[in-house]
């Protein structure tokens, strides 16, 4: 009986150090890959579009995260604000499903502009951030900036 206790004991501590590796393979860190596009505006101003994404793979399941930022810089090359989307996004190669959206954003001089509209939604496979940012000139506004930024996830897993 002993024998056998002991046989049965060492039978599971082998299963229990051989599944360990497969266990942490699947919790490695994320790869993160990024995408840049530039858009230029007749007055110098221009805006830099980022797209992250990072993916996360499980047995049945593959599930890619990501953000896309517009980063908006005066003719002087100062950035002024940023607006992000944020969404998460199931695939299987025949199809893609948002199925989280958010916003944020930051403003680096908050004396001349305001966000004053943000509101994330979500449609198929996008995210989608929807942004009102003004500038203003003594209290009195001079520009407004509407801005949409979709995050899209291919069925692929592929965001853009």
């Amino acid at each position: 009986m002993k024998r056998f206790l002991s046989f049965l004991f060492s039978a599971l501590i082998l299963v229990s150090v051989l599944a360990c590796p497969a266990y942490a393979a699947q919790n490695e860190a994320p790869e993160v890959s990024t995408e840049t596009f530039t858009e230029y505006f007749d007055d110098g101003s221009y805006l830099v579009t980022t797209v992250s994404s990072s993916e996360i793979t499980t047995m049945s399941v593959a599930i890619k995260s990501g953000s896309k930022s517009s980063h908006y810089y005066s003719s002087k090359n100062e950035e002024l604000w940023v607006v992000t989307v944020h969404g998460t996004f199931s695939y299987n190669g025949a199809s893609a499903t948002c199925t989280e959206s958010s916003v944020s954003y930051k403003v680096y001089d908050d004396f001349d502009w305001k966000v004053t509209s943000a509101i994330a939604s979500k449609s198929g496979a996008n995210a989608i951030g929807n942004f009102t940012v003004k500038h203003y000139f003594t209290f009195v506004p001079v520009k407004t900036i509407e801005r949409t930024v979709t995050l899209n996830c291919s069925k692929s897993g592929v965001l853009s």
